[in-house]
């Protein structure tokens, strides 16, 4: 495997891709000779710290903050259970479409948890606080102190909204918030 990148006239030492898997060892080199050429997924795929190579190889920001939220992401939910696929695709924001391809590419196969992905996104399941039917103002209007405990308190109904959709209604959000005072 080549550990040097051309880059104009010079050349950049790439240690990790020492440690990178061969092929058949955990991705498949049809499946990535098939994959459009993404440069962040690649890096991510073969090496463990994929910000630090894309930095050194002079990558965009906006390439290299994708690598990161890649890295800091989960890569997989805790299990395949709604609630489960929710928090995971709640905590991995914009990177849980790139987790997906990344497991496609390591495994050949999608993840098991990836029609019940596009299942929650079909629906709309709220997996932020802007989704909650009840915002900032609504829970000082209800009587919870600016500050940190407004936040709190979003997080607690984001919390329990993750694990039961059904519970995003402003009736019934008000009433927990009310509980969570």
């Amino acid at each position: 495997m080549q550990l040097w990148r051309d880059v104009g006239a010079a050349q950049i030492w790439i240690p990790e891709l020492e440690q990178a898997p061969a092929p058949g060892d955990g991705y498949s080199a049809d499946e990535v000779s098939r994959e459009p050429r993404d440069p962040v997924l690649l890096v991510a795929l073969l090496c463990a710290n994929p910000a630090v190579v894309l930095e050194r190889l002079r990558g965009s920001n906006a390439e290299i903050s994708r690598a990161q939220a890649i890295s800091r992401a989960p890569a997989e939910p805790a299990d395949d259970s709604p609630a489960a696929v929710r928090r995971w695709l709640a905590t991995s924001g914009l990177a849980a479409d790139d987790l997906l391809r990344l497991w496609r590419l390591r495994r050949g196969t999608d993840a098991p948890w990836t029609s019940l992905v596009a299942e929650i996104r079909q629906r709309g399941d709220p997996l932020g606080r802007g989704d909650l039917a009840i915002d900032g103002n609504d829970l000082i209007a209800l009587g919870v102190p600016r500050g940190p405990r407004l936040g709190e308190v979003l997080d607690q109904l984001l919390d329990r909204v993750l694990d039961d959709p059904l519970l995003n209604t402003r009736e019934q959000l008000s009433a927990l918030a009310k509980e969570l005072g």
